[in-house]
């Protein structure tokens, strides 16, 4: 047969398979692609910027924009609070373009701010930005994904605040113990990873995008490392390339930062208002999916709403920001 009446032919009965698929609700196949380059996190956040490399222009525009991204996740400005660093000495570890740096900056009187990270660029934009605010009291840091000891001394550091960053790294458990060995006996860290017993994880991700959807996430779930839903989440959580996004539950955080010789206490979890769109859609169409599996189910099963609507988990937000304060032992 002819190699164009061969990809015609084959093409067809994608096409008759995929309609038979979306007739009877189960989800078509997606092979893994083998041939694709995973670049390190360092070059890709280099290249990549939580703000699209957006430059400030004035002190106001740039705090209107940190105002913009607490408000687009509920709890978190509460629990990562930028206001209570007086007379302290802070390190934003992965501090990006400078959002916290310059929340530090504005909302307490710190002795000295340090924002440290990976992405060159990320920093000069930070630099950039904190001009804007007349600051004089930061200082920035670049460092490698593959650094053995952070450029901080011993017992140096008040607060180190970690928003967001650590569920990209290679090696967490390098990352805590220099926590453990930067921070003052006092101290304390205030920490933001990727919640795994999340409605992102498990009606966007699992549901929507994977079970319901998956043909139109074509793109993403080829470069998935599996199909648990670590993987599906890992696909999803920032953009098909990104090379690691980890996401956990409560107490396994907990226990890794044992490892470290830190004392974890689970604060809370943010939620996204992306999150707060999905629940009211997908709850109900989720429990009657006979592929839905019986870990997201009891997961839905066990949501309540609180007073102002907001879907809670054991007493939590169920959103993919989970937050911790974590000491030494």
């Amino acid at each position: 047969m002819h190699i164009a009446n061969r990809m015609i032919l084959k093409l067809k009965k994608a096409i008759i398979k995929l309609k038979m698929s979306l007739q009877s609700n189960k989800p078509i196949e997606i092979p893994i692609r083998t041939d694709t380059n995973t670049e390190r996190s360092e070059e890709y956040w280099t290249r990549r910027n939580v703000t699209e490399f957006k430059r400030f222009t004035s002190r106001t525009e740039s705090i209107e924009h940190l105002v913009e991204r607490n408000n687009a996740y509920p709890g978190y400005a509460q629990l990562m609070p930028l206001d209570s660093a007086d007379g302290k000495i802070v390190l934003d570890y992965g501090c990006g373009p400078g959002h916290d740096v310059i929340g530090f900056a504005e909302y307490s009187n710190a002795k000295k701010i340090i924002g440290m990270d990976v992405s060159a660029s990320a920093l000069a934009l930070a630099e950039e930005r904190v001009a804007l605010h007349q600051a004089n009291n930061i200082t920035f840091i670049k460092i490698n994904e593959d650094f053995e000891r952070l450029p901080l001394d011993d017992s140096s550091i008040d607060i180190i605040h970690s928003s967001g960053v650590i569920h990209h790294a290679p090696d967490i458990h390098k990352i805590l113990d220099e926590f453990h060995r930067i921070l003052k006996d006092d101290g304390y860290c205030q920490i933001m990873v990727y919640n795994y017993d999340s409605i992102w994880l498990h009606l966007f991700c699992y549901y929507d995008a994977w079970l319901k959807n998956r043909i139109y996430y074509k793109e993403h779930f080829e470069r998935r490392a599996g199909d648990d839903k670590r993987s599906l989440f890992q696909a999803l959580a920032d953009d098909p390339e990104c090379p690691i996004a980890n996401c956990y539950h409560a107490d396994e955080f907990v226990k890794i930062c044992a490892q470290a010789g830190l004392i974890a206490v689970h604060t809370g979890n943010a939620i996204s208002t992306s999150e707060l769109d999905i629940f009211p859609d997908h709850f109900n169409a989720a429990l009657k999916n006979k592929y839905f599996d019986q870990e997201s189910r009891e997961f839905l099963q066990e949501i309540q709403l609180d007073k102002d609507g907001i879907p809670c988990y054991r007493g939590h937000y169920a959103g993919i920001d989970m937050c911790f304060k974590v000491t030494k032992e």
